[in-house]
């Protein structure tokens, strides 16, 4: 009997238990991704009991989970969670929970879901976080797929928070500035979703300004020579570049500031190192320094200037100094010594003895005509040779007979200095080269040794007439000769005489030819030729006056114009001295003496002057035809000619003028005439006394 009851109660017990409802589910991912409700093949999901089952005996309930993968059931997934790792792309997973509460299951509860997608991964790096402006930009990207799939990388760029329009791996330098912040971005793309950026982010520094080239000039200095800088700089960010200049001398800073790319020859000394640094700086930083470094030189002293005394030294009575004129001059302030070296005829000589310096003078017992010495002087400041300076001197007693002319000049006016240092018609090349000083046509000489000297003057001949043709010339000039004893140093005053000019109708007189001492003495006076007019106009025919060689001068024609008078071209017995006279009107103008000048043509309307005496430069008349270089009187246009000028002038004449007196204060003289063309000294040393 007990047993019947136990089986009937449970029985009873049975009949009364309900089943628990069903439970309201879905599937979820464990971590929720960016799409709610989307589970990718990444994902590890799992069964979320949105509506618990219910039980009305209140028992409690147990939940049971079935999974099947495209149809197929998975016995071995029995739990609410299924793992990432078995699941693929387009699966489609279904799940039966079904609740029990101890005795009977309810209904199962179902749920299904499409594996979608996993979205690809992108990695990004660079070589550099930080680059100059001067350096482009760079990263690599790369991407990966969950599910396998073909991977494309794209890339694109921002620069401080904004877009650009580079969309590749590399930015250009051109398009960076200093300051920016440029951050690179690579995305993955699998054909169907695209990855979360990857990024790298670049700073961009300023590109240091840089020296790209410094030199000094001169890279091997002197102490009286400023040096100059020469840099070149640039900034790879086109930014002005500023210098700044930092000079040392022996490590000492002595010039620093910008634009400092001088430094003074003053600031330093031989033997000294300069150093110079130049800093570019662009505004934003300074680039790396430049340096250049001289040492400066010892200055050599300069070349000295150097004489020899005397100047033309002769043998047996001067000693030959090689003397210092221009002392060198040595821009370090070091002592100076002076090395002379003499040769003779070209080999080395070192007879020589000091005076004022070492071997500085050469006994005259050395010396004899022709020897070619050569004195060599070289400036030495303890440390360096200057450029020596060299003079050449050849020792003469007498380098021959001298020969003053007119150097190629005619008319009134004597020759200038350039005309009678020329090649042509002057000295050059004679043994008058460079011993001749000329002033207002007289020429001045000084004699060269003491002696006995032969002088000759020749003065001018007269003018005629072009008109008169080649029947009669003007009248020849004296020829004057003495001998004079001169001591050296004596300077003579030489006016060479030149011949009248004419103008067609009339003509001038001669020049006379003087040969004076400094002091206005006289030594030689030769005197000039009288002039003749155009013979056709007038019945005197004649050649002009010949030079006196006595000291008056002579008459001419007077104011005949039909006769030859018997006082025509007579000597004189007035006006010693004096200028030629102008006996009347139209007879031209009188040739100029040595204490007065000619008298001029007493006509007011006819333009003309009498020769100037020595005393007034011994100029030739001026006139319708001067008078020559000499003291010559000027003819007229009238047919009057110009008497010749001399120690006394000669008369002026109608158609014929008298010629100049001639003075001779030498010994052993000779006075004669018969001079033509220009007049002309030659002096000749005789010999000692």
């Amino acid at each position: 009997m007990r047993g019947s009851f136990s089986l009937c109660a449970l029985l009873a017990l049975t009949a009364c238990n309900d089943a628990p409802s069903t439970a309201y589910i879905q599937i979820v991912p464990v971590e929720p991704t960016d799409v709610e409700g989307t589970i990718r093949s990444q994902d590890t999901f799992t069964v979320d009991i949105v509506g618990p089952a219910r039980d009305l005996q209140n028992d409690p309930l147990s939940y049971t989970y079935e999974w099947s993968v495209n149809g197929e059931v998975r016995s071995d997934l029995t739990s609410a969670e299924v793992p990432a790792d078995v699941t693929a792309k387009g699966d489609v997973w279904e799940v039966r929970v079904t609740a029990n509460d101890g005795k009977k299951d309810g209904e199962p509860g179902t749920a299904s879901v499409t594996i979608a997608n996993s979205p690809p991964d992108a990695e990004a790096s660079t070589t550099a976080v930080e680059v100059v402006s001067t350096e482009s930009l760079s990263m690599t990207g790369s991407g990966s797929d969950y599910d396998g799939d073909p991977v494309e990388v794209f890339y694109y760029w921002t620069r401080d928070g904004n877009g650009t329009p580079v969309d590749g791996p590399t930015v250009p330098a051109s398009l960076t500035y200093p300051g920016e912040t440029w951050i690179g971005h690579a995305v993955a793309d699998d054909g169907e979703d695209r990855s979360i950026p990857a990024t790298v982010s670049i700073r961009i520094l300023n590109g240091l300004p840089v020296v790209d080239s410094l030199s000094l000039t001169p890279d091997s200095p002197f102490t009286n020579e400023d040096i100059v800088a020469a840099v070149e700089a640039s900034d790879p960010d086109d930014q002005p570049v500023e210098l700044t200049y930092t000079w040392t001398v022996d490590g000492a800073t002595v010039l620093q500031g910008v634009d400092r790319h001088t430094l003074s020859a003053d600031l330093f000394a031989k033997n000294q190192v300069i150093e110079l640094s130049v800093s570019p700086n662009d505004g934003v930083d300074e680039g790396k320094a430049a340096r250049a470094t001289v040492t400066v030189n010892n200055t050599p002293p300069t070349t000295p200037g150097v004489v020899f005394a005397p100047e033309a030294p002769i043998p047996g009575i001067d000693d030959l100094k090689c003397s210092i004129d221009v002392a060198s001059f040595d821009e370090d302030g070091d002592p100076i010594e002076y090395v002379i070296a003499w040769t003779l005829d070209g080999t080395p000589f070192t007879g020589a003895v000091a005076d004022e310096n070492p071997n500085d003078t050469i006994p005259t017992a050395n010396l004899a005509d022709d020897q070619v010495w050569v004195c060599s002087v070289t400036p030495f400041d303890g440390q360096e040779n200057g450029v020596s300076a060299t003079i050449e001197v050849i020792p003469e007693t007498w380098a021959g007979a001298r020969t003053f002319t007119n150097c190629g000049n005619t008319g009134n006016k004597g020759p200038t200095q350039t005309k009678c240092d020329a090649v042509t018609d002057g000295y050059a090349g004679t043994a008058l080269e460079g011993e001749v000083t000329v002033d207002a046509g007289i020429q001045e000489w000084t004699v060269p040794v003491d002696g006995l000297y032969r002088i000759t003057a020749r003065g001018a001949e007269g003018g005629h007439a072009a008109r008169s043709g080649a029947s009669y010339r003007g009248g020849p000039g004296a020829i004057i000769r003495g001998d004079f004893s001169l001591k050296r140093g004596d300077v003579l005053q030489v006016a060479v005489g030149q011949m009248g000019r004419d103008d067609g109708y009339s003509a001038g007189g001669g020049g006379g030819t003087w040969v004076m001492r400094s002091d206005d003495t006289p030594l030689l006076i030769a005197g000039g030729g009288g002039a003749t007019n155009y013979y056709g106009k007038q019945n005197v025919r004649s050649h002009g006056c010949t030079s006196n060689t006595m000291l008056y001068g002579t008459y001419g024609n007077g104011t005949s114009t039909s006769s030859r008078p018997s006082s025509m071209c007579r000597i004189k017995t007035s006006d010693l001295r004096g200028g030629g006279r102008v006996p009347g009107t139209y007879c031209g103008n009188g040739g100029g003496g040595i204490d007065r000048d000619g008298a001029n043509e007493p006509a007011s309307w006819i333009s003309g002057q009498g020769g100037k005496s020595w005393v007034n430069g011994v100029l030739g008349g001026t006139g319708g035809a001067a008078g020559g270089f000499g003291a010559g009187g000027a003819g007229t246009g009238s047919w009057g000619t110009g008497g010749g000028g001399g120690y006394s002038g000669g008369d002026a004449g109608r158609g014929i003028s008298g010629a100049g007196g001639s003075y001779n204060s030498g010994s052993n003289p000779s006075n004669s005439s018969g001079q033509r063309g220009h007049g002309e000294v030659i002096i000749d040393w005789l010999g000692f006394e």
